[in-house]
């Protein structure tokens, strides 16, 4: 074989991409890996470094939540159950070392995941300022609905009442039903569906991540003021917690790079794709997929948190079509 000959697959130059894909896309560490690789390296090649505050909350927050997910394996060890192999299979789990390692480090993966997507999506304001493609997204939900503004369509559709404190409170759930399934899953006594589980998760994280910073936006709520108070009247779960990012990004868009040591890491704003859709998403696919019980729950939330993306302002009709979109890919990989 002549030096410039492109290698045969026998040879030991060969790169099989779905080797690639099994060892280092498709396991907890090396997604963690990839994230942190993307999430920490586009910041710095932009002059950004990881303030030591942002880092030190980080940390506090990992060991908080991992402290708190523990509680998942003990509570279902004392919850009874009708079948006695189940019984068996997590008394054997729980009692092994092993378990808890990995236990252990599928959350540390997750902290560092999540850490370096809460860190590039702090850092668009900063690295983005000016190309943002909020007007963009707008035409484009209008071409789609055919010359309507999917957000304020469903404003003067729905009125006020008590379904609109349903989505309200539905699109609120997002982080509890996130902390929920991670816990829940991380207990699994099966290494290969909690790890499959959990690959997953991260994949959205670190998609979402890279589609932010390729796709910088806003959303509705942030790009056009009027239009999202317009939006979150009479939903006040949206309403608070928008006017505390707003707040978040303003002192970042205004400061720039000396006061991020006092922002919030967890408070950035981006737009496309949006997560809160894809996780329901994915975990209503996850569910349907298995047949479990909870499956028609999770498909209704995820209909609501998509409805209650676009109605409160969060996001453009598009950030939900490409978060679902995101979640089927997820499956499929």
């Amino acid at each position: 074989m002549s030096p410039d000959s492109p290698p045969a697959r026998g040879d030991s130059r060969w790169i099989d991409l779905r080797q690639l894909r099994a060892r280092f896309l498709r396991t907890p560490e090396g997604i963690a890996l990839f994230a942190c690789v993307l999430g920490f390296g586009w910041p710095l090649l932009n002059g950004l470094v990881p303030t030591t505050q942002s880092l030190s909350r980080a940390v506090q927050t990992g060991i908080a939540t991992m402290l708190l997910a523990a509680l998942g394996p003990a509570l279902l060890w004392i919850v009874p159950l009708p079948s006695g192999s189940e019984r068996r299979a997590r008394s054997i789990a729980y009692r092994s070392t092993t378990w808890w390692r990995e236990w252990a480090l599928l959350w540390v993966a997750i902290m560092a995941t999540s850490y370096a997507y809460f860190w590039a999506k702090l850092t668009i304001p900063l690295i983005a300022a000016g190309r943002e493609v909020d007007s963009l997204l707008w035409r484009v939900d209008r071409i789609l609905h055919f010359g309507n503004t999917p957000g304020l369509s469903l404003s003067q559709g729905m009125g006020v009442g008590w379904h609109l404190s349903l989505v309200d409170y539905a699109y609120g759930l997002w982080l509890t039903t996130l902390i929920g399934a991670l816990i829940g899953m991380t207990a699994s006594t099966s290494d290969t569906v909690r790890r499959s589980f959990i690959s997953g998760c991260l994949l959205i994280w670190l998609g979402g991540g890279v589609l932010y910073q390729a796709l910088p936006a806003r959303g509705p709520a942030f790009a056009y003021p009027s239009v999202g108070a317009e939006l979150t009247r009479a939903m006040p779960i949206a309403a608070v917690t928008q006017s505390r990012l707003a707040k978040n990004d303003e002192k970042i868009r205004s400061g720039g790079e000396s006061v991020l040591p006092r922002v919030n890491p967890t408070l950035g704003v981006a737009a496309l794709p949006s997560l809160h859709v894809a996780f329901h998403a994915f975990f209503a696919g996850w569910a349907f997929r298995r047949r479990a019980r909870v499956q028609w729950l999770l498909g209704a939330l995820t209909i609501l948190t998509f409805i209650g993306s676009i109605r409160t302002g969060w996001h453009y009709a598009i950030d939900g079509y490409v978060g679902i979109g995101l979640a089927a890919l997820v499956l499929w990989w």
